[in-house]
């Protein structure tokens, strides 16, 4: 399963470290407005679960976690995002500002099958899902 992160803050960051201990994951593809250096140091040195302890360098265009490329893109508007140029499958929305119906569905193109916010929707169109309550409305 192919995953890529749209907003690095911090919900974005504790999210990637939870994918990477994944084996049946791979984290593709990361979009957000932040330089790459930055995002590195954020993702070693500023969170909530203490220091992560992985090995994180960087390039132009990728995070690499553990020698893992990460592909990183800086673009505003998801409907310019090339989530299909990293043959991502799932995208995970953090970004405060991409609650809404309308601006989730810019991400389903090409190879994106499926869109998950990682917050609260700001559209009540959205269904809210919880793992052991009701992920059984889940459909594929």
């Amino acid at each position: 399963m192919k995953v890529g992160i749209n907003g690095f803050g911090n919900r974005g960051r504790s999210i990637l470290r939870l994918l990477l201990c994944q084996q049946e994951i791979e984290v593709t593809h990361i979009n957000d407005k932040m330089d790459i250096p930055l995002m590195a140091y954020l993702l070693q040195f500023d969170t909530p679960q203490a220091e992560f302890m992985a090995s994180i360098e960087y390039d132009d265009s990728h995070l690499i976690v553990n020698n893992h490329p990460i592909t990183i893109t800086r673009f505003a508007d998801n409907k310019d995002i090339p989530w299909e140029k990293s043959g991502t499958e799932y995208v995970i929305e953090t970004s405060v500002l991409e609650d809404n119906y309308a601006k989730l569905q810019q991400h389903l193109k090409s190879t994106v099958r499926c869109v998950i916010l990682g917050g609260l929707p700001g559209d009540h169109s959205i269904p809210t899902m919880v793992m052991g309550v009701n992920e059984m409305r889940l459909q594929d």
